[in-house]
This record gives structure tokens, C-alpha cells and sequence, in this order.
């Protein structure tokens, strides 16, 4: 029983961990997100001015490869974020069998409680029973005496 209590708490820290990774992927993945915009917006400004002028025009270039990077890193988090997702699902449902299980057992056990104190009962009455008849029997062998 503590065994299942143990995994229990062990499930629980584990799913609370990876709901901390999860949030900490959700907020890097807002941030890239936001980078990536902000590089999106300067790198349309910088084409929108269009300068003749070759450092503006590397800029450009530069920042449209970083866009691309920040993407790339986005379709990660969020491969990562799905998958985070789908084991803190999984961990969840471990945690209620696991609580379904521990329920059934004791169920199971106060159904084992009542059958033997009703065991008792009974074992009680018989001995009361055996030592009626005891008694009888002996004052049958008094009278016959």
C-alpha cells in the first residue's frame, strides 16, 4: 500500500515537472514567436525603404536568416510542447487507475473486515452452543447417576 502511495506521489512530481517544462517551452515558444515577428516587421521595413546602402541591405539579409532560424526553433518548441502535452496526458491517466486501483482495494478490504467480524460472530455463537450442550450433557450424567 505505501508502495502505490510512493508511486503515486512519484507520478505527481513527475507530471508536476513536466507541467513547469510545458509552461516554460509555451513561454520560450511566445518569445521566439514575438522575435520573430519583430524581425519579420524590421526586415519588411528595411525592404519597404529599400537603401541603396549595402550594410542596410546585409541587415536585410541577415535578418531574414534569423526569421527563418526563429522558425525553425518554433516548429521544435512546438513539437516539444505536443509532446510534453501528450506525457503529462499519459501521467494523468496513471495517476487515476492508479487511484481507481487503490479504491477497489479497500473496498476490497472493508469487504474482508465485515466478513470476519461476522466470521467472529458465528465462531462466538458455536462455542456458546458446544457449551450448552457441554452442560447439559453433564447434568444428564448427574441425573443418571
Amino acid at each position: 500500500m505505501n508502495e502505490v502511495l510512493d508511486e503515486r506521489k512519484m507520478a505527481e512530481r513527475e507530471r508536476r515537472l513536466l507541467e513547469k517544462e510545458l509552461e516554460e517551452a509555451c513561454g520560450a515558444l511566445e518569445e521566439q514567436r514575438e522575435m520573430a515577428e519583430r524581425e519579420r516587421d524590421k526586415s519588411q521595413r528595411l525592404r519597404r525603404e529599400r537603401c541603396p546602402d549595402p550594410r542596410a541591405h546585409q541587415l536585410a539579409v541577415s535578418s531574414v536568416t534569423e526569421v527563418e532560424e526563429v522558425r525553425v526553433r518554433n516548429r521544435e518548441l512546438q513539437t516539444e510542447q505536443r509532446r510534453l502535452r501528450a506525457e503529462i496526458a499519459r501521467l494523468q491517466k496513471r495517476v487515476a487507475t492508479e487511484q481507481t486501483e487503490r479504491q477497489s482495494e479497500a473496498a476490497l478490504f472493508a469487504v474482508k473486515g465485515a466478513q470476519l467480524s461476522s466470521l467472529a460472530k458465528h465462531s462466538q455463537a458455536l462455542e456458546n452452543n458446544f457449551s450448552s450442550l457441554l452442560r447439559v450433557k453433564d447434568t444428564q450424567e448427574d441425573q443418571i447417576k
